[in-house]
């Protein structure tokens, strides 16, 4: 079956691929699709905002597409302060890469350096006007260190993976081999079994 991943994040769409490798899918994304419709991402959770994602997509292309979305929540902090679904923002602005860095390295530090936090992630699948499903649970959630001393390796796309340590290895992200990977990402399984189960 052809999907299109609803995602101009190259870094995000190649994650995807190596993480359904091996299903009967072939994937596309949006990286190469000019005048896309802007979606604005004013949902209150990972769930609405990957529905607004895919259904906007599917409209514009008319082809099968998914959405997937995450929200960061970090133990430590008072639920105002939780970053949520708007955790690439600061007040009214959108920060880069780095900046997002710079901001939860410092946030970590007053948190004594290291803490437990986790993504709560959500797909969102149209493959037609009736035929809809989508997932937000415990099975594609992510939970890892954020720690306050950024590694040097810098992933564009994934920057938090600079500050975020594997809690069964203690490797930061951007060192984990493939097979380490596999391991630390206990979620791969949870989205995998939702796309086997999709395409049946």
């Amino acid at each position: 079956m052809e999907l299109i991943y609803g995602t101009r994040n190259q870094a995000k769409a190649m994650s995807m691929k190596k993480m359904l490798s091996g299903l009967d899918l072939q994937l596309g994304d949006l990286c190469s699709l000019e005048h896309l419709p802007v979606v604005v991402e004013t949902g209150s959770s990972p769930l609405d905002n990957a529905r607004e994602k895919a259904e906007t997509y599917y409209r514009f292309t008319g082809r099968p597409v998914f959405a997937c979305d995450s929200g960061l929540f970090i133990e430590g902090l008072d639920s105002e302060l939780q970053p949520g679904v708007k955790f690439r923002r600061l007040g009214d602005k959108v920060m880069n890469d780095d900046e997002m860095i710079d901001y939860y390295s410092r946030l970590v530090a007053g948190l004594g350096g290291r803490t437990v936090a986790h993504y709560r992630n959500a797909i969102f699948l149209v493959l037609s006007d009736d035929r809809k499903r989508w997932l937000m649970d415990d099975t594609i959630e992510e939970t890892f260190y954020l720690v306050s001393k950024p590694h040097s390796i810098r992933v564009e796309g994934f920057p938090l993976n600079s500050l975020s340590v594997d809690i069964l290895s203690g490797k930061y992200f951007v060192d984990l081999t493939d097979e380490e990977r596999d391991s630390a990402y206990a979620c791969r399984n949870g989205f995998r079994n939702f796309f086997s189960e999709a395409i049946r």
